[in-house]
């Protein structure tokens, strides 16, 4: 699956995915400005989403049914992208 960063103003976004050229079938989005209200009006320190999450919640439990798990998986950036001998 690819993954793309895509920043700007909510039009320059639409514009940007729009023309990607390939189906986009997930996008999780941040929005700064409500966050920084959100957080100001709950008195948090924001963290990141737009519901200002603290630094101890999870922003992608909603999303850990979907997401693969092998306890014994190595998953470190070296890992991650060095190729195994058969690549």
């Amino acid at each position: 699956m690819n993954s793309t960063v895509i920043k700007g103003s909510p039009r320059e976004v639409a514009e940007k995915i729009s023309r990607l050229g390939y189906d986009v079938v997930e996008a999780i989005v941040f929005d700064a400005a409500a966050n920084v209200q959100q957080a100001k009006r709950n008195g948090t320190t924001g963290g990141i989403g737009g519901e200002g999450i603290g630094p101890d919640e999870d922003v992608f439990a909603e999303m850990a049914g979907l997401t693969a798990s092998a306890p014994d998986a190595d998953d470190s950036r070296e890992a991650i992208y060095t190729r195994m001998p058969d690549e």
